[in-house]
């Protein structure tokens, strides 16, 4: 809201810049207040000072972004060492656990902060990976009873894998449409998220155990962009002596 001044000669109120020490009240129910040469309507003060007061008194929340950053993160980083044989490691049991508490609480909890603080873009986003997290447990988990259906039927459980890793390809491919205009980082997230989830479907689609390494391969390279993000929105200059740069993609633009 702007505030009117009122033309003094028109009030028939002389004022002082120089003789005024305090704020003055004139009027014939004292309906205006003198602030230096100027004077206001009282009601337009009240309601500029009320406006103030709210926005100083707004609570302040902290980013729940980077914590579900990091829970996606550690969560894709042991599935992809797993993908990748490290160690020679084929059994996928701990990453069961992580897949539902880090990965699937966690992760979830931070998303629906974001709800609370506006952002519906990585609200959506945590959330919906938080899913993954949950019903990629449940497939593994042996009492949900999944992969025990397709007992005799190997090629179905691949393809119905597939498809299942080529709906959540083409979630992440609509999620990178809406970041071209966030930063090169975190668009980037979510271009090396569709290649992934690309290769792990045609991983099931072909059953070539070298694809689903090609695959770990790339959710390794998403662990480390996503914790990337995580730290640049975590370091400051108040707790932190090294800060980076996620490079937002206005900066390139012409001017």
């Amino acid at each position: 809201m702007t505030l009117s001044p009122i033309n003094s000669k028109l009030n028939s109120v002389e004022t002082d810049p120089n003789s005024i020490s305090r704020v003055q009240t004139t009027g014939d129910s004292g309906e205006y207040v003198i602030l230096g040469d100027k004077k206001f309507y009282k009601h337009e003060l009240v309601s500029v000072l009320s406006l103030a007061d709210a926005e100083v008194s707004k609570p302040q929340y902290g980013d729940s972004v980077p914590l579900g950053l990091g829970a996606f993160s550690i969560t894709t980083l042991i599935l992809s060492l797993y993908f990748l044989q490290v160690k020679g490691i084929k059994t996928s049991n701990v990453v069961m656990g992580l897949a539902v508490f880090l990965g699937g609480v966690v992760q979830g909890l931070a998303g629906v902060w974001c709800f609370f603080t506006g952002d519906t873009l990585v609200f959506t986003v945590l959330v919906s990976f938080a899913t993954f997290w949950f019903s990629f447990a449940a497939i593994n988990i042996p009492s949900f009873g999944i992969l025990a259906a397709y007992a005799d039927e190997p090629e179905q459980l691949a393809n119905a894998m597939g498809f299942y890793l080529l709906g959540w390809d083409i979630l992440s491919l609509i999620f990178m449409l809406l970041t071209f205009k966030s930063t090169v980082f975190f668009c980037g997230l979510f271009v090396d998220l569709v290649v992934l989830f690309g290769v792990l479907a045609a991983a099931q689609f072909k059953g070539l155990e070298t694809l689903t390494k090609v695959g770990g391969g790339v959710g390794v390279v998403a662990v480390f962009i996503a914790l990337y993000n995580a730290y640049a929105l975590m370091a400051t200059k108040e707790n932190s002596y090294f800060r980076v740069n996620v490079l937002p993609f206005s900066m390139f633009k012409r001017h």
